[in-house]
């Protein structure tokens, strides 16, 4: 488990990409979100960007295609108590791009 900003994170090292350089990177970004705000985030790994953005009050449409990275997303943002805000996708990048530009992802996760 890893807590970054107020947000615990869990996941297998071995299994996807983290770095925990980026914190500042991932404080700065989030910083820059309102509350209210729509955020897509098409290779969110496991959330750290996603997440902190729900937390804040902002819906966020979260993709990654490593289902393992999917799967803990999945698990970061239930653990983080913010179902209800984060919408979880495992498709392509560009699939996810064009679904959101058209309109057509859903908010069933």
């Amino acid at each position: 488990v890893v807590k970054e900003h107020g947000v615990r994170f869990s996941f297998n090292f071995a299994e996807v990409y983290w770095n925990s350089r980026l914190q500042e990177e991932h404080r700065i970004v989030v910083s820059r979100f309102k509350k209210g705000q729509v955020i897509a985030d098409a290779m969110c790994g496991i959330g750290p960007f996603a997440v902190p953005a729900a937390k804040k009050g902002c819906k966020v449409y979260a993709n990654d295609l490593n289902p393992k990275s999917y799967e803990y997303l999945q698990l970061n943002v239930k653990k983080n108590r913010v179902e209800n805000d984060v919408f979880c996708y495992n498709i392509d990048a560009r699939e996810f791009i064009k679904r959101a530009c058209n309109g057509s992802l859903s908010q069933s996760s």
